[in-house]
């Protein structure tokens, strides 16, 4: 009779797994092999608190580096979107003739950036993922011309496209991501050279059926 609550006992014990799924021993009694039993039961109860309070912590970490991903992503335009405002709303203030040749490139980039924004926040809702690609076949130079304009406000820093013109430079790939993609890069360009003079170069060749930028 009391081989059999140890055996139990023994069982269990090589059971036990750290995630909190232990099953408590039904034992009756009020001698010492019931105070095992009551310190592994309680043990059981420690381990899944301990599981419960560790799965919440990592849901919490994973949702924090998400919000924090996304951040990344929605303030690195912000600040070069609101320059390209000003500084269009600066041009018309003035009655400046550069003011036409620059609304419509200034606009387009804009809503580009606006788009690729409303994504970010729209698959930030569902389930909190990043966006998927979505490939379509589009030309790599206006993307990049778009996206150095959007940045190209910083009064110390010039950026420059360089690129063979007489070829063509259609790519299949998801204009936004790559757009986010190219922007991450020219944005820690900016911070690189911080407030000293500097120039940015971005550099278009082609590797047979690759792009190399």
């Amino acid at each position: 009779k009391t081989l059999k609550p140890l055996k139990i006992i023994e069982e269990q014990m090589g059971k036990i797994s750290l995630d909190g799924t232990n099953e408590p021993i039904d034992f009756k009694g009020h001698d010492e092999i019931a105070a095992l039993v009551e310190e592994y039961n309680k043990m059981c109860r420690q381990l899944e608190m301990a599981a419960n309070k560790l799965a919440r912590n990592e849901r919490e970490n994973a949702w924090r580096e998400m919000a924090r991903q996304v951040a990344h992503e929605i303030k690195n335009p912000l600040t070069p979107m609101k320059l390209n405002i000003e500084y269009l709303q600066m041009l018309w203030d003035r009655k400046d003739p550069k003011f036409e040749e620059n609304l419509k490139e200034t606009l387009q980039s804009l809503l580009e950036q606006i788009d690729t924004l409303s994504k970010i926040a729209t698959a930030f809702s569902d389930y909190a993922k990043m966006p998927e690609n979505t490939p379509t076949t589009f030309d790599l130079v206006e993307l990049l011309k778009n996206t150095i304009k959007i940045y190209d406000v910083e009064k110390n820093i010039s950026i420059s496209l360089i690129y063979n013109e007489n070829e063509a430079w259609s790519i299949f790939a998801d204009k936004n991501n790559l757009g986010r993609v190219f922007g991450n890069i020219i944005k820690n360009g900016i911070q690189a050279i911080g407030n000293d003079a500097g120039h940015i170069e971005v550099v278009i060749n082609r590797l047979g059926e690759k792009y190399r930028i």
